[in-house]
């Protein structure tokens, strides 16, 4: 049998045999060069065949087993990167799909008006029967679009910066900056046009595009619009213009809610707004999750309510879980073929009796197990296992089951994570066992002692308007720990309100801020101070003045705020608080579960929380830590076969038969040297005394 230490024999395990009547080329070359020697053979003495066999006897079976023993690694890997590439197709196509509530929700959601909304079941929703609504929509969340007049492609629009926010404005036109809305700055130099313009805001990034109109006169339109639905997402423009030049007309650029001579609002920043059975809402978005049990897209208005009609679909389900079936026995056949006791080719039995396959099994029994220990199992959905891990599915029985219970599906292969309060929502659970992050299955207590809060500077009272001079043009903070420098041009007058504005753009717009995610409110208070307010809770948020500017209130006497964790146990222990999460680090049962807590949460009354995962999500987890994770079975068997292959590892497999190759040529050389003088002198003995005298006196002088 050939020998390479990258061939693995067509996937075919080798067994300990196959290498021992091989000859490796350099003891093949030494053997000719015996046998040109002629002589000693014709008195029935073979040297080549001593050399030969004293090697052997020296070596023992070392090369024969040290190739066995690569040739079956490299089948061995690629065995393991098959079932590793089957088991990932098994979970993205499988397993991710049907994780899916919508593929295994026992409802069929329509909608009489398609052109007002798409609708279906909520994953969490407790909806047991076929059910009716009536949906009436009365606006459509929109972005806001504006466009401007006509101008000539070369035509300058002037000189200056324009500040771009994205916001609310209220009743009376007062525009709040939206910190999370994007926005910025960007420079406008006195050749630019309204082209040139466009690609400045589109590169800025600020949650703005841009786009130019082409009329059929040949001019130009600028078109802007907020990249995000709802009246949070308004745009303001502040222009500032360089008054070196004679004719600069960028300040008719400015917009502050209101049609200008320069921008037309087309489209409003609009929220969706709808009633279902009577109930008014209003969104932001037109995708709205868990209304009253339903997930909505609103795509348009009513004219008439629109009914919503939610009915079970059996044959849907029923064939969403043979889907399943279907592609884990699949699954099973390839385990089965390469844990087949009769090896063969393409890595057939490659895998018996190994760790990985036992594991594997071991795992999917578990799985199964602990769903029936928490009240659920595969046989409630008509599926059974057999002895060899199949699957088998019994259409008949899933039928009856959804009859008594349309959410049946969902109950046994995803998720039932509960809360008794929609102040506290499950995060995340700990899904590694071997990690030791892992949420057991249960129902566990819940009691908030502390909420969380942001930070919070309020600064001295000032007298508004105020004017900047080169004395207050500055505003040294640390803010979250990051130094921010705020810089606002000198000459400018400000009232309250645009200061306040001035300062949460450039707190909101620092490079370091946004890199984090990080933002700040500024909002001014009716004594002439302003307040600052860090946009998330917690001790990483906090506020502090490192230089003095009493002209606009900001003084280093101003103590430093610090923003508060939320406090509170989890299953009767001490919970780790981060700003708006509570998680779980010290207590077995629910070890890295992680619970957001909202701010209205009620203080010190307790709460249960349920979790029980579903059969797919046991089987993701499982599965992708085994072929994921360093310390997964599969990927742990692949690196140890691999490792024992490293040509640069003294300790490999390649290695050692690299040493044995060399040691069994020094020894046929050493054989050679002490065999070749006797079959020489047999060529030139005249008679049997002098042949015998060679072969058995050699020490014997010559007289």
């Amino acid at each position: 049998m050939n020998f390479s230490v990258s061939g693995n024999n067509n996937g075919q395990i080798v067994g300990k045999d196959a290498y021992y009547s091989t000859k490796t080329d350099r003891n093949e070359v030494a053997g000719e060069i015996l046998k040109s020697q002629g002589g000693g053979k014709k008195y029935g003495f073979d040297s080549g065949l001593l050399v030969q066999m004293s090697v052997q006897q020296q070596m023992g079976g070392t090369i024969p087993e040290l190739k066995q023993n690569i040739t079956n690694a490299n089948v061995k890997i690629g065995a393991l990167t098959s079932l590793t590439s089957t088991m990932n197709t098994f979970l993205l196509q499988t397993v991710e799909k049907l994780s899916d509530a919508s593929f295994l929700s026992g409802f069929d959601v329509n909608v009489s008006d398609k052109l007002a909304a798409s609708a279906t079941v909520n994953e969490g929703a407790n909806i047991t029967k076929a059910t009716q609504y009536s949906l009436n929509v009365t606006q459509v969340a929109s972005a806001q679009t504006l466009t401007t007049g006509e101008y000539d492609p070369s035509q300058p629009i002037g000189k200056g910066s324009m500040e771009f926010s994205l916001g609310s404005y209220d009743s009376a036109g007062k525009f709040s900056d939206n910190w999370q809305g994007g926005g910025g700055l960007i420079k406008v130099d006195e050749t630019d046009t309204v082209s040139s313009l466009a690609d400045k805001i589109n590169d800025a990034n600020m949650g703005i595009t841009a786009t130019v109109i082409t009329t059929p006169s040949n001019k130009q339109r600028l078109a802007i619009y907020s990249n995000k639905t709802g009246a949070d997402h308004a745009i303001n423009i502040k222009t500032t213009k360089d008054s070196a030049l004679p004719i600069n007309n960028i300040d008719s650029f400015n917009y502050n809610g209101t049609n200008t001579a320069t921008f037309t609002e087309k489209v409003g920043a609009d929220n969706s707004k709808f009633s279902i059975n009577g109930i008014d809402f209003e969104y932001t978005s037109n995708d709205i999750k868990d209304v009253m049990g339903l997930d909505l897209k609103i795509t348009g208005k009513t004219t008439t309510p629109a009914a919503i009609s939610v009915s079970q679909d059996t044959n849907t389900l029923v064939g969403n879980v043979q889907f399943f079936v279907d592609n884990f026995n699949s699954l099973m056949d390839v385990t089965s073929f390469l844990g087949n006791p009769s090896p063969g080719e393409k890595f057939q039995g490659s895998l018996h009796d190994s760790k990985v396959l036992k594991d594997l099994k071991q795992s999917l029994s578990d799985m199964d197990f602990e769903l029936a220990q928490n009240g659920n199992s595969l046989e409630d959905i008509g599926i059974k296992t057999d002895e060899k891990g199949y699957l088998s599915f019994d259409r008949n029985k899933l039928e009856k089951s959804l009859k008594a219970n349309p959410q049946i599906i969902n109950d046994v292969l995803l998720n039932k994570n509960h809360s008794t309060t929609h102040a506290i929502s499950i995060k995340e659970i700990g899904n590694t066992k071997t990690g030791g992050y892992y949420t057991q299955n249960g129902k566990y207590d819940v009691e908030i002692t502390e909420k969380s809060a942001p930070a919070k500077l309020h600064t001295g009272s000032v007298k508004y308007p105020v004017s900047i001079n080169a004395t207050n043009s500055t505003i040294k903070m640390t803010i979250n720990g990051i130094k921010v420098d705020i810089k606002m041009q000198e000459g400018k007058t400000y009232d309250a309100d645009q200061l306040a504005l001035e300062i949460s753009n450039q707190i909101n717009r620092n490079d370091a801020m946004k890199s984090k995610g990080d933002g700040v409110i500024v909002k001014s208070q009716s004594d002439g101070s302003l307040e600052l307010t860090s946009s998330k809770n917690g001790s990483k948020y906090s506020f502090e003045v490192d230089e003095d500017n009493k002209s606009l209130g900001f003084t280093t006497t101003l103590t430093k705020n610090i923003g508060k964790d939320v406090a509170g146990k989890i299953n009767g222990v001490h919970a780790l608080g981060d700003g708006d999460a509570l998680s779980s680090m010290f207590d077995k049962s629910t070890k890295g579960l992680v619970l957001n807590i909202s701010s209205n949460v009620q203080i010190g009354k307790p709460e249960t929380i349920t979790i029980q995962r579903g059969y797919l999500t046991s089987i993701k987890n499982s599965m992708s830590y085994m072929i994921n994770n360093d310390k997964g079975v599969v990927k742990a068997a692949i690196k140890d076969y691999e490792k024992s292959l490293d040509t640069n590892s003294l300790d490999s497999l390649v290695s050692k038969l690299d040493a044995a190759q060399d040691k069994s040529d020094k020894l046929a050389k050493q054989y050679w040297g002490k065999y070749s003088h006797v079959e020489s002198a047999l060529s030139r003995s005249s008679s049997i005394q002098d042949m015998l005298d060679v072969m058995y006196f050699p020490d014997k002088k010559d007289k």
